[in-house]
């Protein structure tokens, strides 16, 4: 159990001592600002605001806070807070305390009702949940794949990766050709997937195998739930999908991308680096470094913006 100080030490943070033995205060757990108790930490994000008055029935022990949030130090001791660690981002230091000082503890193993090929390769202290079905594939060291997930032949998966409950890596993606009378014809879906090191795929997600070369998703990125990615998509490294997004076939996503809840991406497409897609967006060209597309059809964020003002002048 880690105390007060430890954690203020790993953050390297400015304190605002509220009582003198702040630093000896063993801290049993994170929580949030409104359920906190005594003996847990909790973030504040709101710059320039009373600590104080954001404090719900009770207080945590130590509270991370933004710098420039105005301390009571005797207030806030009066209310059980021990000290104020002061950060630049405390919603991600929040974050770095709790994967640091209370990480969550995977089950490890091979549930009895999972169903695993004799030809899939399994790392080390992997989790295989209950009614998982795993074909011929490569699974890494540390990985874990909730219950209910499939995963399809020729998909690799690296290591530290999450899949959600339901998600299934590897089916068909959707190619058809019509032939001369009109009917569509299947075109061969025989590349796989790799999804690599560090990757959440979200509850539902669906992550479809290449037509002829693999659908990947880089190291780092996270995928919401019920997300389809569709195949040969490049999903760039740190890249973040939230729910409901659709990425249609062989459209690139370059690294640090962000697409928003209920956008759709069309085919082919390349998303530049850090560029950012707007919640419901409907994206029918390439979209620069950097930019911030909104709308349907999906124009510059700033240009969309403007538009919405002008008809309501």
């Amino acid at each position: 159990m880690p105390t007060a100080g430890q954690i203020a030490d790993f953050l390297d943070a400015d304190v605002e001592a509220c009582a003198q033995d702040w630093r000896d205060r063993s801290i049993a757990a994170p929580a949030s600002l409104a359920d906190a108790a005594p003996g847990t930490v909790a973030f504040l994000k709101a710059p320039r605001t009373s600590i104080v008055d954001r404090l719900g029935v009770c207080a945590p022990t130590i509270i991370i806070a933004p710098t420039g949030a105005l301390v009571d130090a005797v207030e806030l001791e009066a209310r059980g807070v021990a000290c104020v660690a002061l950060v630049d981002n405390p919603r991600l230091a929040f974050a770095n305390v709790v994967s640091a000082f209370f990480p969550r503890e995977a089950l490890r193993g091979v549930h009895p009702s999972a169903v695993v090929s004799p030809q899939a390769t399994i790392g080390q202290r992997v989790s295989i949940g209950a009614h998982a079905w795993i074909g011929e594939a490569v699974i890494g060291d540390d990985t874990e794949i909730d219950a209910g997930v499939r995963i399809y032949d020729r998909v690799v998966i690296g290591s530290g990766v999450r899949v959600f409950a339901n998600a299934i890596l590897g089916a068909d993606g959707f190619g058809y050709e019509r032939n001369a009378s009109g009917e569509p014809v299947k075109f061969p879906q025989i590349g796989g997937v790799v999804i690599e090191d560090d990757v959440e795929i979200g509850a539902g997600t669906c992550v479809d195998r290449g037509a002829l070369s693999n659908t990947r998703v880089c190291r780092g990125a996270k995928i919401d739930n019920m997300v389809h990615v569709a195949h040969n998509v490049v999903v760039g490294e740190g890249t973040l999908i939230a729910a409901n997004a659709v990425i249609a076939g062989s459209t690139v996503l370059g690294p640090g991308v962000w697409v928003g809840p209920s956008a759709c991406v069309s085919n082919g497409l390349v998303v530049g680096a850090g560029a950012s897609v707007s919640l419901g967006a409907v994206v029918t060209r390439d979209v620069p470094e950097g930019a911030r597309v909104t709308g349907n059809f999906a124009t510059d964020h700033a240009r969309f913006m403007a538009n919405l003002r002008k008809q309501s002048d």
